[in-house]
């Protein structure tokens, strides 16, 4: 293989638009290029690509992709392909494409539950060759980071608690939004504990399971705020409503997720598709407190400290202070846009034979643990499990 790889992407849908953000991440990306599309509803890459140029006119290299009428036509062109469709087909299609030998990056969360992902695990250890991640595409965000340094230099001390917000607001709409595959158990799996709750659980793990060991103990309470919705007209390329009639959701709108660590550190976080108010990350600790949040200016996290002064100031205060993220995490920011970062690590794993960080291995982990806030939910009591 030359340097640049040549890159398919696989569901171009008509919701939240993830193939977007991974098109713009491969055309920013010097050693990738999207060479070809596949959508299993005839017609919908083509309006997909139609709608991509019209309103990104400055992104470059996306001019010929070609549009495939199948798989098969679609690896022939590829070194490696994009997963961008339902979750209940992450693993079929990422088998099937390490079975054709692509690399692959595969949207989150993971899989409907641990068994699927335990196969896909399974079949990629069968291909050592082949770089196999997911998108997991939160750790260069700066607010990320900067917590994650400030834990692991031990400035906060010992991490007495962490909570956390994730989510968007985009279906909490009960009239404009329809019966989408997202609020289907069977398409989705959990609602927004799994499409939010893979991010936040990655990141947690990342920034404190060195400091403050795994989670071990798990429960969860999930809410349907929104129980009926308009049906899908599945003739409809891009998925218009069905007349009137509606039918069921069957997976959470909103769930709260309350965990302890190895160490004895309490985690929360409240995953909602009903969030308007962005995302929010606090860490408390035995000698002071961060907060990443929209409260604070671009660029900057909320920041305490008992027994020195906070970077920028020169008396110990004793009350939260806006902070500037450090600059050497700053210039890493950029890799935050989107699936840049991801898209990224994704190439230079391919080109330089590298085991990627976030490794089919890790999505597996992440999915363990979201099945077991699914199961405390489920069963309305604290599972427990061996620290690892």
């Amino acid at each position: 293989m030359n340097d640049q790889i040549r890159v398919g992407i696989i569901g171009t849908g008509f919701t939240v638009g993830i193939a977007n953000s991974h098109l713009k991440a491969y055309a920013r990306c010097e050693h990738t290029r999207v060479a070809a599309c596949y959508d299993k509803i005839p017609g919908r890459c083509r309006v997909f690509l139609d709608r991509f140029h019209e309103r990104n006119p400055q992104v470059e290299g996306v001019e010929d992709i070609h549009i495939c009428d199948t798989l098969e036509e679609l690896f022939s062109m590829v070194d490696a392909v994009s997963l961008c469709v339902p979750n209940s087909e992450h693993v079929p299609l990422a088998i099937r494409a390490m079975e054709a030998g692509k690399h692959v990056i595969v949207e989150k969360p993971f899989a409907l539950n641990t068994e699927q992902a335990r196969e896909a695990v399974r079949v990629s250890r069968e291909h050592p060759e082949l770089v196999a991640m997911n998108a997991f595409n939160f750790r260069e965000e700066p607010g990320n980071m900067y917590i994650r340094e400030l834990v692991q230099s031990g400035v906060l001390g010992e991490i007495r608690f962490v909570r956390m917000l994730y989510g968007g607001g985009r279906i909490n709409n009960a009239e404009g939004v329809f019966l989408e595959w997202r609020t289907r158990e069977e398409k989705s799996g959990t609602g927004s504990m799994g499409d939010f709750g893979a991010h936040a659980l990655d990141s947690e793990d990342w920034i404190f399971t060195p400091v403050c060991g795994p989670l071990v103990a798990f429960n969860a309470v999930a809410a349907l705020n929104i129980p009926q919705r308009y049906l899908i007209d599945e003739r409809d390329v891009m998925g218009g409503k069905l007349g009137q009639e509606k039918g069921p959701v069957t997976n959470d709108d909103s769930a709260q997720l309350s965990g302890v660590t190895a160490s004895g550190t309490l985690f929360t976080l409240m995953t909602s598709r009903m969030n308007f108010l962005g995302n929010e990350y606090e860490v408390v600790g035995s000698n002071g407190c961060v907060q990443s949040s929209g409260r604070w200016a671009p660029g900057t996290v909320g920041l305490m400290l008992k027994d020195r002064p906070v970077p920028g100031q020169t008396e110990i205060t004793g009350r939260m202070m806006q902070v500037e993220i450090p600059e050497h995490i700053m210039k890493e920011g950029d890799l935050a846009v989107g699936h840049y970062g991801v898209v990224c690590e994704f190439a230079d794993c391919i080109l330089n034979e590298k085991k990627p960080v976030r490794s089919l291995e890790r999505g597996l982990y992440i999915q363990e643990e979201i099945d077991l806030f699914a199961r405390s939910a489920a069963e309305g009591r604290t599972i427990y499990r061996e620290a690892h």
